[in-house]
């Protein structure tokens, strides 16, 4: 490949490149902006010589591109990882708040002094049936975050 450097880091921050050629051999810079996340972006910035073959430039902007999108795997996952842990929680407090209802539901009904086994009535019935489908659809969206979090430690090799 025409594209040769030395890579030398400055700091954790910010990294230069070397060339091994300058002056009258580059003739096209490239840069390329990748969005992190609403606050944060990276930026790539290189050059190929003047009688870079094209398929030597398509080579350049795919290793370009697949780093990139490595990098912006590994932001996604953390974010990914974060609201799984979220979910996951809420999940455990759905089910908690579910069986607390239930069970204050079935104490006011043997306070009472009433006689049979306590079966839920219309409301209740309702409440129940709801919080049901809130808790199959929270583990629906886990599912489909596990399977995006496998995605995302393949792509970057976790």
């Amino acid at each position: 490949m025409a594209i040769r450097g030395v890579v030398k880091a400055s700091d954790e921050q910010q990294h230069t490149t070397q060339a091994a050629y300058s002056g009258a051999d580059i003739a096209l810079g490239v840069s390329f902006t990748f969005a992190l996340d609403e606050r944060r972006s990276i930026g790539v910035q290189t050059h190929v010589i003047r009688d870079c073959e094209p398929r030597e430039l398509d080579a350049l902007f795919d290793k370009i591109t697949v780093a990139l999108d490595r990098v912006g795997a590994k932001y996604q996952l953390r974010e990914l990882k974060l609201l799984h842990k979220q979910r996951t929680k809420a999940l455990a407090d759905m089910m908690e708040d579910s069986a607390r209802t239930k069970d204050g539901w079935i104490k006011r009904w043997t306070d009472s002094n009433r006689r049979g086994e306590w079966k839920p009535d219309g409301n209740q019935a309702a409440l129940m049936e709801n919080q049901r489908k809130a808790q199959a659809q929270t583990r629906d969206d886990l599912s489909a975050l596990e399977l995006r979090i496998a995605e995302l430690e393949k792509q970057i090799g976790a």
